[in-house]
């Protein structure tokens, strides 16, 4: 069978307007960023008690940080509203678990006895730790690291508050000596840690 040449021209100009048709609709997919925005909702137990500060200044303090987030906004609940690229989500995400993974290098520089566990099922932090316990140490691991934790379960899809539980141990005895949840203020003395 020989085609003509009109039949090859149309095949040709076929082909060309098929390719322009994929092609536009994938540039116009990729350089639309509503195509691929995320909303993560922290609420405002989470994002506001952080700093003691309002839900106003909470949705400023996300917003600040273009790296994480293309807006955050305060919803009708009070809690933040955050919009992200997938590429933040994932940024953010993987940010978060190097930060985690510092602060428990320089938490453990401290001592070589000190270590930590996270139970995620009963969402747990356990620090066995004693009196020498630097201040750096203590806001690191015990302020920052489930800080950190609660931000990617938000991050990864989680809803509800983020209430943890801290228990101190002593390092040498493993006995416990403090105990107290994210949700209520409570309080422990360095000397009450033990040798």
């Amino acid at each position: 069978m020989k085609w003509s040449k009109r039949t090859w021209a149309v095949l040709a100009l076929l082909c060309v307007v098929c390719g322009y048709v994929v092609y536009a609709g994938y540039a116009r997919w990729r350089d639309d960023p509503q195509q691929h925005l995320t909303q993560v909702v922290f609420p405002a137990s989470f994002a506001v008690s952080k700093d003691n500060d309002s839900a106003q200044a909470a949705a400023k303090r996300f917003a600040d940080q273009p790296r994480y987030f293309m807006s955050a906004k305060v919803n009708e609940n009070g809690d933040i509203v955050t919009t992200m690229t997938q590429d933040q989500l994932e940024i953010h995400i993987n940010d978060n678990k190097q930060k985690i993974d510092r602060d428990r290098r320089s938490f453990l520089k401290d001592n070589p006895d000190y270590r930590y566990e996270y139970d995620a099922k009963t969402r747990t932090f356990s620090f066995y730790v004693n009196k020498n316990l630097s201040t750096n140490s203590t806001m690191g691991a015990m302020g920052q690291i489930p800080y950190l934790y609660g931000t990617n379960y938000y991050l990864e899809g989680g809803k509800g508050d983020w209430v943890y539980q801290t228990v101190l141990y002593n390092c040498h005895t493993n006995q416990e000596m403090a105990r107290g949840t994210s949700d209520k203020k409570w309080t422990f003395k360095f000397e009450e840690l033990g040798d």
